[in-house]
């Protein structure tokens, strides 16, 4: 109990504090859409919580059938649906509620068949379990490694979901908790219910799409902000160890920023043969155009500080001519300083941008 409430207090501490605040709002985080986003699956939360306490009709449901034991209300598993079914985007999240919804339903529907088929006889549940589970798997998961479980980010929580519905509701029959009938449709039904919540509440204004060029618009605008400040420096002949903490400090934010993004991608790109809500296979072009890029800027960071510390005058270092053509660089950049208003404008900033890339490439 003590453990529980120093780890609540903590968590209130940190959400609280000035730091988590600024996070929300400014650059290099744009954490807004993420703590939206989080707000939400709380609701969700909360929503089926209410529903379970303050509403009796709810909590007591349950699909009548002709088993002589009835134990299995719908209430209870919807929560670990609706958390199982809400990932980091909204495409992902139908996704993963798709691949859910068919291993639940399909392994919900053999476990049935095998409690049919078998009884109470604990050796033929026993091999009809092994050889189902070992046969989806087989067949809906890739070879090698990547076949542990959560590990591949296309087809895995399908037969996951399948093997994990399937054995809990025959153990559960053969244990004496419910008839076949009563504990196969409340419990596929309980899942269903907490399903389609996630799925509901991920498509609540805002969402996160993997499939939004916003989180790479922001690193662009970062990255030539950095090179923007870092040449100022450079220029105005700041010592190497500033240039240093200024590299440090672009790199770190870039690196968490590129991560979030591509995992973004990653997770909306999952079950790739469903027909609807394909990511665009340019925004991986993209992603990958904006690596190069951070990774070139960040390179010339770094030459720009051990060019200050093997020229310690700034004299030496730039002519008139190289400053003029430096300055002329910086200005074309086109900075966008309004982290939350950043769209494509016109053509003439597009070609800005691209121009800037092809020069860094």
């Amino acid at each position: 109990g003590i453990g529980l409430l120093a780890a609540i207090m903590g968590c209130l501490r940190k959400a609280f504090s000035q730091t988590t605040w600024k996070r929300i709002f400014l650059p290099p985080y744009y954490d807004l859409l993420k703590f939206v986003w989080c707000l939400k699956f709380a609701v969700g939360f909360t929503i089926l919580i209410c529903m379970q306490v303050y509403w009796p009709a709810f909590a007591n449901l349950e699909v009548k059938t002709n088993d002589d034991i009835v134990n299995a209300n719908v209430a209870g598993w919807f929560l670990i649906a609706y958390a199982f079914g809400t990932t980091q985007t909204t495409e992902g999240t139908w996704k993963k509620s798709i691949l859910r919804i068919l291993g639940t339903t399909v392994g919900g529907f053999s476990a049935w068949l095998a409690l049919t088929v078998c009884g109470d006889n604990a050796i033929g549940l026993g091999i009809w379990m092994t050889f189902f589970n070992t046969l989806v798997a087989y067949l809906f998961l890739p070879k090698g490694f990547r076949s542990r479980f959560g590990l591949d980010k296309d087809t895995a929580w399908g037969p996951g979901y399948f093997a994990m519905t399937h054995s809990l509701l025959v153990m559960e029959v053969y244990l004496g908790y419910g008839g076949k009938n009563d504990i196969t449709l409340n419990r596929i039904l309980s899942n269903l219910m907490g399903i389609c919540m996630a799925m509901l509440m991920s498509i609540i204004p805002p969402g996160v799409y993997g499939n939004s060029p916003r989180e790479a618009k922001f690193l662009l605008e970062d990255q030539k902000r950095a090179f923007r400040d870092c040449m100022k420096l450079v220029l105005e002949g700041s010592d190497s160890e500033k240039l240093n903490h200024f590299h440090a400090s672009a790199k770190s934010s870039f690196l968490a920023g590129f991560m979030e993004a591509n995992d973004n991608f990653n997770d909306a790109n999952q079950l790739k043969r469903l027909c609807i809500l394909k990511p665009n296979p340019e925004m991986k072009m993209g992603l990958n155009s904006v690596a190069i890029v951070g990774s070139s800027i960040l390179s010339l960071l770094r030459f720009g500080a051990i060019l200050v510390e093997s020229e310690p005058c700034v004299d030496t270092r730039f002519n008139e001519e190289d400053r003029q053509i430096i300055h002329t660089l910086l200005e074309s950049l086109d900075i966008e300083e309004d982290v939350h208003n950043i769209i494509e404008k016109d053509k003439a900033r597009n070609t800005k941008d691209l121009m800037f890339i092809d020069l860094i490439c």
